[in-house]
């Protein structure tokens, strides 16, 4: 039971260091860009509630329609795309948290750090 409670808090401190890095992470690149659906990728699950209020921040903003979509628990494909992309931005496989944006290079996760890319970008 001890090891468990130890356990589950490294797990916790773990997410939240990334969580932590990924949102405060400095953009040194300030210009605004046009981005196409093409430049972006959004790999979720379906029944994950952070997704989903994603989703929902996403439609409130006008911006839903602007990238891909990739399930990833049900699709393997798309799953293996996901682990591949967050590899190339040196994220451990064991790492990944969805939702997870792929845009021009680049890995953001969690709602807050995805709405703040979508909202410093001006849209096709």
């Amino acid at each position: 039971m001890k090891n468990k409670v130890i356990l589950a808090t490294l797990l916790l401190i773990a997410f939240l260091s990334f969580v932590f890095f990924h949102f405060f992470k400095e953009d040194n690149d300030s210009k605004s860009e046009i981005i196409t659906e093409e430049d972006v990728i959004l790999f979720y699950g379906d029944g994950c509630p952070a997704c989903s209020a994603l989703d929902q921040l996403m439609q409130e903003k006008g911006i839903s329609e602007i990238y891909n979509h990739k399930e990833v628990y049900y699709n393997q494909e798309n799953s293996n795309q996901l682990i591949t992309k967050a590899k190339e931005c040196g994220i451990d496989a064991n790492l990944i948290t969805i939702p997870f944006l792929y845009a021009d290079g680049n890995c953001y996760t969690g709602v807050g750090p995805i709405i703040n890319y979508f909202e410093e970008k001006t849209y096709d």
